[in-house]
């Protein structure tokens, strides 16, 4: 029985991935609407894949090994995904550098690699901030004398004031409920008596999702 050759190391690249899926996801048609719709959903990939391509790039990688390959082609379909539904850019960098992170270990997880694509999808450059501010504040807090690891709207007000000055309490109560729902934090309930409104922490999805795009977070954040 022949083998099939071994893609060459041009087609292990990952821009010759990302271009590949993106040629198989754009749609085919020749009426109008179609037409049109293909227009953008090329506009969005392309932008999509410069992200994606530039985030890997970064950790220095650009052929791939077999195992590399088993895992970004699957990813990259859902990350694909994501671009086609209009995920905003900063949230895309997110995923992108997420993506890279996996591709440099040893063993790399696509079905996490969808939770984040699911908790990064309908994020805005808002919700962004508020999560990193989030985080950053539970880090404070675990360096206190009291020593609570948790944030809430209030605490996140008192250390951000300049940022939240004109937004209601309640609202961004709401915000962090939102990205709980994200599975990006969780509620923990008030944590005194006197507390009205519920505490959060950082979730497990949420640390791993910092971990691997600090350097974004750092950079659209601060």
């Amino acid at each position: 029985m022949n083998r099939l050759p071994m893609p060459t190391e041009n087609a292990r690249s990952t821009a010759a991935i990302a271009g590949a899926v993106v040629s198989d996801l754009l749609p085919i048609g020749s009426n109008t609407v179609n037409e049109l719709w293909q227009q953008t959903l090329r506009r969005r990939y392309e932008a999509g894949q410069q992200i994606l391509i530039e985030e890997v790039r970064k950790k220095g990688i650009e052929a791939l090994a077999d195992e590399q390959l088993n895992y970004f082609v699957p990813a990259s379909y859902r990350f694909f995904e994501n671009v086609r539904l209009g995920t905003c850019e900063h949230a895309l960098k997110f995923l992108a550098s997420f993506m890279a992170n996996e591709l440099s270990k040893e063993y790399s997880e696509v079905p996490k690699t969808s939770k984040v694509a699911d908790a990064v999808s309908g994020l805005d450059e808002i919700d962004i901030q508020l999560f990193h501010d989030a985080y950053k504040s539970e880090c404070i807090n675990r360096a206190g004398e009291e020593g609570l690891p948790c944030t809430s709207a209030k605490k996140i007000m008192e250390l951000f004031p300049a940022r939240y000055e004109n937004t209601n309490e309640t609202v961004l109560t709401s915000s962090l409920s939102y990205l709980a729902s994200k599975n990006l934090l969780f509620q923990m309930g008030p944590v005194t008596i006197d507390d009205q409104l519920p505490f959060y922490r950082v979730s497990r999805l949420g640390w791993e999702l910092v971990g691997a795009a600090a350097d974004i977070l750092r950079t659209e954040s601060d």
